[in-house]
């Protein structure tokens, strides 16, 4: 009778067997299949980065020489004028000459256009004469670039998804050699041992089945070339439309790139909602030109974009992507939407992760604390990531400071708080002595500078200057605007840098013009009384200064000294 009883028994095991070796089979098949699409993902992804290298050096050194270009469009430019000038001045035989030469440089600025993309529209205008460099580095360098990068990313996500495919396979097979030696061995035990080895085998066959059927059932969601491409040129759209609202505030000029990149990041979007790379675009745009709307005096409407960013960036960590600089950006956000706690919790969670921003996450961070009203940690906070900055100086940049400097005033406008002035002024000091290499304190100094006083000179037939009646106000197209300061005190090699600010027409905040400042050292007397001008406050500002409220400041050794205002019509 037992062995009536064991004959089925084996019988039904040496089947399961037979068929494991074909499912075994099966599932070779798949993982050899997934290591071979893992590989060659692989293997794209690092031709892909290959390309970008290859093209950043190339375009970079094409966009240096079309720039060397441009200077000499320019410089050639003025070279015509000048020449067209001294002709209408003279006359006969020099008239003549002049005229020859204002004829060749004529052709060579032809030859100078048809030599380079720069010198030719899109990217000049033959009716200002102006220049797009911006526009062209963008099409020429950052677009491509970040296509591929892109394109290496999805590669490399896609090397990881089969890789993933490959461990299950992998482990499955291993699990399923257990299986099949437990069942093998129950053909060869009696009793209840017996049946717990063909137990716990087809479990695991079970469980092997069932992993396996998942992991092939999981398809590969590729990201189409078309949104790739599209995902690089917003992205430069959105970059375009940042640097307009960082360096100049122009909200009107902002949104004009700002509108197609969010019309090109929905259209992704409509394809592909899950897309991590185009949701987080989107959520940094929206977060740039809310932040934009609240400080113009927008207050609804900013904060209405503020709250779809975050949103978006919830919707960014949902698809699987997550950094610092999401906590960064949801921190900023939180901040301008007046949620202090949730803000701090978000640069904590940045500062975490990115310890090499610490100062400009720092300064954010010190702000919250100055906002919920811990007046004695806001300052130890600030002290802190100001010490960062002489630690890791490719993390504390001019453009860093400025853009700091610049909300903090904006802050002072928008959202006025005791100690805002305090922490600006720490900022803008810091920000001079570490270009100076004199660290982040202040030096002490006996010196001392009255408020400058601003002059609109009176000349002679000669030339020379025969008064300097006080002015506040100058005309429109000025290319010089003359003050006077009054030194006492000062001691030889002591510097001193000036930098002026300008508030736009239209804007509550001020935008610094000369970024790194114009430095000189004392060489005088102890006391003095000097004559001093502001000219082309940026090169990209053109011959003259552009209408607006300015605000000079003068500072001695890093010590913010003296500060006054004027205004160009």
């Amino acid at each position: 009778m037992r062995i009536i009883q064991e004959k089925p028994f084996k019988t039904a095991v040496i089947l399961i067997l037979a068929g494991l070796t074909i499912l075994t089979s099966l599932i070779v098949l798949l993982n050899v299949t997934a290591s071979a699409r893992a590989a060659a993902a692989g293997r794209d992804s690092r031709i892909l980065a290959i390309r970008y290298l290859t093209h950043l050096g190339r375009s970079l050194w094409d966009a240096a020489s079309q720039k060397g270009l441009m200077v000499a469009a320019q410089e050639t430019a003025g070279l015509i004028l000048q020449a067209e000038a001294y002709e209408k001045m003279s006359k006969g035989q020099e008239a003549l000459l002049y005229r020859l030469t204002r004829d060749r440089l004529v052709r060579l600025k032809d030859l100078l256009a048809g030599g380079g993309r720069i010198t030719r529209p899109p990217y000049y205008d033959p009716q200002t004469g102006a220049f797009d460099l911006v526009q062209y580095f963008l099409d020429e360098v950052y677009i491509p670039a970040a296509g591929l990068l892109e394109s290496q990313d999805q590669k490399r996500k896609e090397s990881a998804f089969w890789g993933r495919k490959v461990e299950a396979f992998t482990t499955g097979l291993a699990v399923m050699t257990v299986a099949v030696f437990l069942l093998t061995l129950s053909l060869f035990l009696s009793g209840k041992v017996r049946l717990a080895m063909a137990g716990v085998g087809l479990a695991l066959v079970t469980a092997v089945v069932g992993t396996s059927v998942a992991a092939a059932g999981r398809p590969w969601r590729a990201v189409s070339s078309e949104s790739i491409r599209n995902l690089a040129r917003a992205s430069g759209e959105v970059l375009r439309a940042k640097l307009v609202l960082d360096f100049n505030g122009d909200l009107r000029t902002a949104e004009r790139f700002a509108g197609p990149a969010g019309n090109t990041i929905a259209g992704i979007l409509a394809k592909d909602p899950a897309y991590a790379a185009a949701l987080d675009l989107r959520a940094r745009l929206r977060a740039a030109m809310g932040e934009s709307l609240i400080f113009a005096g927008k207050a609804r409407e900013g904060r209405a974009e503020m709250e779809r960013a975050v949103a978006d960036l919830a919707r960014v960590e949902g698809a699987g992507r997550d950094d610092g600089y999401l906590d960064w950006t949801r921190g900023f956000a939180q901040l301008l939407l007046g949620r202090f706690s949730q803000a701090e919790a978000s640069i904590e969670r940045a500062l975490a992760r990115l310890p090499e921003q610490k100062l400009a996450l720092g300064a954010i961070k010190a702000v919250i604390y100055l906002y919920e009203g811990r007046r004695d940690a806001w300052r130890t906070v600030l002290e802190d990531a100001l010490s960062q900055a002489v630690r890791r100086p490719l993390a504390s940049d001019p453009n860093t400071f400025r853009i700091l400097i610049r909300n903090l005033e904006r802050f002072k406008e928008i959202m006025p708080a005791e100690g805002l002035q305090e922490m600006t002024r720490r900022l803008k000091e810091a920000s001079v002595l570490i270009a100076l290499g004199r660290g982040v304190r202040p030096l002490a100094v006996a010196a001392s500078v009255a408020p400058p006083q601003f002059v609109n000179p009176v000349y002679d037939g000669r030339g020379e200057v025969v008064a300097l009646p006080a002015a506040r106000e100058f005309p429109a197209a000025v290319g010089h605007v003359y003050f006077l300061l009054e030194f006492k005190g000062m001691s030889p090699g002591q510097s001193i840098v000036r930098k002026v600010y300008r508030q736009i027409s239209g804007q509550v905040f001020w935008v610094e013009q000369l970024r790194l400042g114009r430095t000189e050292r004392w060489s005088g007397p102890a006391e003095a009384r000097l004559l001093g001008s502001v000219e082309y406050p940026m090169p990209e500002a053109g011959e003259y200064l552009a209408s607006g409220l300015y605000r000079l400041e003068i500072f001695i050794e890093g010590n913010l000294m003296a500060s006054g205002m004027f205004k160009v019509r």
